[in-house]
């Protein structure tokens, strides 16, 4: 006797193949912290890709960066080439959202500096969030001069709205399944340009801006495939193949 198929099993096969995943992986939010080198949150520094509308209200009569909490902007080049900017302004504007296929991807780092002088001694923790979560980071990592980028999993790291008392992630690398992603380089306040004003001079706290140069860094994430996912011309051909099957059994 010849093999019986069931409709509803050849319909489910080929809409399970036209509806496959793609090998990607989407980076919503990221945060820089001041830390200590155990990844302990030190002096209160952040910064992050959430704009004003996200961030814990100030006082009124305070300037906006009383808390210590600045955006950060992310450029898909790195100094000293010109920023291209991913994000920007102080709203909505500032969140991110970043595809991340199979591959190696570079970041410029830029956020308005603290002022002050930066200790020999002082590390700065970074985490990411993916795939919209802006509660738990996937990766958290630390530099500094005792480690030039290592795993950071305080459980008194700052989060991504400056909060402290948060758990890192202790992680370098993060994976949904599909794609895994590390993160391989990280640096902060190497440098300082007065670069983010020249983009986004008309943030309302400081129409003529505030006289402070921006910090520099950059991050590194390296994309992996770890699930084999069918090229979309070999779905179709699948999808093909299954076709007589379907038309054979209709005409029984």
């Amino acid at each position: 006797m010849p093999p019986r198929f069931s409709h509803s099993i050849l319909a489910t096969a080929l809409v399970a193949l036209v509806a496959a995943p793609t090998q990607a992986a989407t980076l919503t939010a990221g945060v820089v912290f001041g830390a200590d080198s155990t990844g302990n949150t030190y002096p209160g520094w952040t910064w992050n890709t959430l704009g004003q509308q996200d961030d814990p209200p100030v006082p009124a009569s305070s300037p906006y960066d009383t808390r210590n909490v600045w955006n950060l902007y992310l450029s898909g080049t790195v100094a000293p080439a010109p920023p291209a900017f991913i994000n920007g302004y102080n709203d909505a504007r500032t969140n991110i959202s970043v595809d991340l296929a199979p591959g190696t991807y570079t970041f410029g780092l830029y956020g308005d500096s603290t002022g002050a002088d930066i200790h020999p001694a002082q590390h700065f923790g970074l985490s990411l969030y993916f795939g919209g979560d802006t509660t738990t980071p996937g990766i958290s990592g630390l530099t500094g001069p005792s480690c030039a980028l290592c795993p950071a999993g305080n459980a008194n790291a700052t989060n991504l709205f400056g909060d402290t008392g948060s758990q890192g992630a202790n992680s370098l690398t993060w994976t949904d399944g599909l794609v895994r992603v590390t993160l391989t380089d990280f640096s902060w306040a190497l440098s300082r340009q007065d670069t983010v004003w020249a983009h986004y001079h008309n943030t309302p706290q400081y129409p003529n801006g505030n006289g402070r140069l921006d910090f520099v860094g950059a991050l590194t994430l390296n994309v992996e495939a770890i699930r084999d996912v069918p090229e979309p011309a070999a779905l179709t051909l699948l999808g093909l193949a299954l076709l007589p099957a379907v038309r054979r059994h209709t005409r029984r």
